[in-house]
């Protein structure tokens, strides 16, 4: 009679912190194909990027663009009029 093992795995386990389990990716895109003689996986985090920046800003976010845009104007303005690259037209 021949008898096989069978390892039954927790999702909280894949991954962990056991060195004998290694996570595998499960697809092509989320990590299989990896840059020669490295661990990285350039599709994958490609992917995770461009996920996270299609996120709905939020007030918090738009009052940060509009504090970085009016101190950018404050120094960007008068070296612009300074250099020549602005004009003024009445």
């Amino acid at each position: 009679m021949l008898c096989a093992t069978m390892q039954v795995l927790r999702t909280n386990q894949v991954g962990g912190w056991q060195p004998n389990i290694t996570r595998i990716a499960p697809t092509v895109l989320l990590g299989q194909i990896k840059i020669p003689f490295t661990n990285i996986s350039p599709l994958s985090i490609l992917l995770n990027r461009t996920l996270a920046s299609l996120v709905v800003p939020r007030l918090k976010d738009w009052l940060v663009v509009v504090v970085l845009l009016i101190i950018y104007s404050i120094l960007a303005l008068p070296y612009g009029w300074k250099f020549g690259f602005l004009q003024m037209e009445l």
